[in-house]
């Protein structure tokens, strides 16, 4: 028998800063997906709202193909495309959480809770880790880039730990854990739409590409 064969190693696409981004990206992506749908289910439960329910879910599920499609074609390395990709997922957090706060106005339980469906669960989970981790893998080689994945992490991490914090001050049925999780859904929108327009600010003023990756 000769010697071991050649190392295996892992294919570009999976490793390294750009790898990370397009993980993290594609994540966002499927969950802004199954909340989307989630919503869309809905409809048969609410009748009364059912033109409400597409409003904000048919939205979602647009960017959710497109912020998916991108990071597995590798679109996102373009600076200008993964700016915008950005932009959208930020105005789908802070549309759903005006709609939100406006059915809350008017007593009304909110429709879509785009922001709480993407926390919830293990899809929920699994995107913070992801999104934090990409965040930090990209943030010394794009300061930028690495804020648009850390950013939304930490904001999806902090109503978890609210809703903890509120649900054993105040109890399960409190109507502040429907506040935190508007409130902290528009601010997690405004903050995306910042960055993504930084992003494509970039891109226009000369740095094309992502994390220094190759054309």
């Amino acid at each position: 028998m000769s010697g071991a064969g050649p190392a295996m190693t892992l294919p570009r696409g999976l490793i390294g800063a750009l790898g990370m981004l397009r993980i993290g990206t594609g994540m966002l992506g499927v969950d802004m997906l199954l909340g989307s749908a989630i919503h869309l289910s809905l409809i048969w439960m609410g009748p009364s709202l059912e033109y409400f329910y597409p409003i904000s879910a048919l939205p979602g599920s647009v960017v959710g193909v497109l912020l998916a499609a991108g990071a597995a074609r590798g679109w996102i390395r373009g600076r200008a495309f993964f700016g915008a990709c950005m932009i959208l997922a930020g105005a789908i957090f802070l549309s759903a959480g005006v709609i939100d706060a406006g059915f809350l106005d008017n007593g009304v339980l909110p429709a879509s809770f785009m922001y709480e469906v993407v926390t919830v669960g293990i899809t929920g989970l699994a995107l913070i880790v992801v999104l934090l981790a990409a965040g930090a893998a990209a943030y010394r080689r794009d300061w930028l880039a690495g804020l648009c994945m850390l950013f939304p992490g930490a904001m999806l991490l902090a109503p978890i730990l609210l809703h903890m914090i509120v649900q054993a001050a105040a109890g399960p049925l409190s109507p502040l854990q429907n506040a935190s999780y508007l409130d902290l859904g528009m601010a997690t929108g405004a903050g995306l739409l910042a960055l993504g327009a930084g992003a494509v600010w970039q891109a226009r003023a000369g740095a094309r590409r992502v994390c220094g990756a190759p054309a």
